[in-house]
């Protein structure tokens, strides 16, 4: 026998026992995760979500004749209950589904805490989730306003313990202080009080804010030690909490949660897309591709920003080009118009879903997946390709690994932070709690 069919031979015994044990799908999983960096449709319906200190927060046409018609084929998913587990410090926090079934969007479920190295780094493959035994019913919209995080706010974070509070940066990207004691404070007779560094989204409305930031010693210490420090910057969202791709079913992002008591800031998510749409489902409508195509993927998301959410199942991913929600400090920081961002609530997608489809006259469940795609690419591209790559990255994440899906349907648990996101969340600055910060917090 030749070598060639030696080898033809060998190759068929493994995929035939790769099959015969079930190890094929495992095998695939590896090869895709080597061999591929990954690159989300009712009617649009608005998250609410912003930064602010209290609560958290134009495109051209695509031709009708790009439009390529999706099928009316329809896929199950799962549906609702409760949860918890913990980040820094410890834990806390419809209907019918349409029927069908479609192979091509089924992926195999994966083993619990699986550690699989990729690239050097380290992550887990998380056990997967089922509703009801391990799993809460929930769904996902996304925002980007770049307000100073509800989490960075020394108020906010004070019963953390450990001591953590989120990173805040200037304009340009680079971390600023979070917090700084009151110039008038006297230590030596009442203590120190402690303030938030002024907001980017505040700075029209409260001007006394920044001025307060300004004469203060933690101020012109700053400013001396880093030349580079736009000096008249308020605190803006740090650029480097877009959503992080690890493979083609597992992302990081930070996220907003819902604002009800419950001390959310640096806990985190396992996020696991069950291929529904958020609204369709209780309106008896099936989800669209793009929302099918997620099916199985699973986002871990950390608490950074809290409030303006309708409950505790939804969670509002920070996506730039994602929608300013009720604040903006956005368009002020790149330099473009509030218009050029989308819509308030929906971003880009509902720039596509609410004005570009009507204009060409298109039925929102007969575009199919990949006008979807091609319209908030050409968005993202448009908006972000002069601006700092980091926006335009995290914007096409949207599009290539969330599949342009509106307001996708899940279900989640709290989970431990991966390293990666309890990275980018602490501040390198505030390393340990100010003195007397339990007592003066502010």
């Amino acid at each position: 026998m030749s070598k060639i069919s030696l080898l033809f031979a060998a190759v068929l015994t493994i995929v035939i026992v790769g099959c015969s044990d079930g190890k094929l799908n495992v095998m695939l999983v590896v090869w895709a995760d080597h061999e591929s960096e990954p690159s989300s449709a009712s009617p649009y319906v608005p998250p609410s979500s912003s930064s602010m200190e209290e609560q958290s927060s134009s495109s051209s046409l695509l031709s009708s004749s790009s439009i390529l018609y999706s099928s009316s084929e329809e896929e199950p998913s799962s549906s609702s209950i409760s949860s918890s587990s913990s980040l820094l410090p410890s834990s806390s926090s419809s209907v019918q589904q349409s029927a069908g079934s479609s192979a091509r969007n089924e992926r195999p479920p994966r083993p619990p805490g699986e550690k699989v190295s990729k690239d050097g780094t380290e992550y887990i493959d998380y056990q997967t989730l089922e509703l009801g035994v391990n799993a809460a019913k929930g769904f996902t919209t996304r925002y980007w306003d770049a307000c100073k995080p509800h989490c960075s706010w020394p108020r906010n974070i004070a019963d953390i313990n450990p001591f953590a509070i989120c990173r805040n940066c200037d304009r340009n990207g680079r971390e600023m202080p979070a917090l700084y004691e009151h110039p008038d404070s006297d230590p030596n007779s009442w203590g120190g009080m402690y303030l938030g560094t002024p907001n980017a989204c505040d700075d029209k409305s409260n001007p006394a804010q920044k001025a307060l930031w300004q004469r203060s010693p933690a101020y012109n210490n700053w400013v001396a030690n880093n030349p580079a420090y736009p000096s008249n910057s308020s605190a803006y969202m740090c650029n480097d909490m877009i959503p992080h791709i690890v493979n083609d079913t597992l992302a990081y992002a930070f996220a907003a949660t819902q604002n009800d008591g419950v001390q959310r800031c640096g806990k985190c998510y396992q996020i696991q897309f069950d291929g529904g749409e958020w609204k369709n489902e209780s309106d008896g409508l099936a989800a669209r591709p793009n929302n099918r195509a997620l099916k199985g993927k699973t986002l871990i998301v950390m608490s950074n920003n809290t409030g303006g959410l309708d409950d505790t199942t939804q969670f509002d991913i920070m996506i730039p080009g994602g929608g300013v929600g009720q604040h903006d400090a956005f368009s002020e920081q790149i330099g473009v118009s509030k218009g050029e961002l989308g819509i308030g609530f929906g971003g880009l997608l509902g720039e596509c879903v609410d004005v570009d489809l009507p204009k060409l006259g298109i039925d929102y469940y007969k575009a199919s997946m990949e006008w979807f795609q091609n319209c908030v690419r050409e968005k993202c591209i448009r908006l972000f390709s002069n601006k700092q790559k980091q926006f335009l990255d995290g914007c096409l994440f949207q599009v290539d690994w969330l599949m342009a899906a509106m307001n996708p349907t899940m279900i989640y648990r709290e989970v431990e932070c991966p390293k990666y996101l309890a990275d980018k969340y602490r501040s390198n600055i505030h390393t340990e709690k100010p003195q007397y910060f339990d007592t003066w917090q502010k």
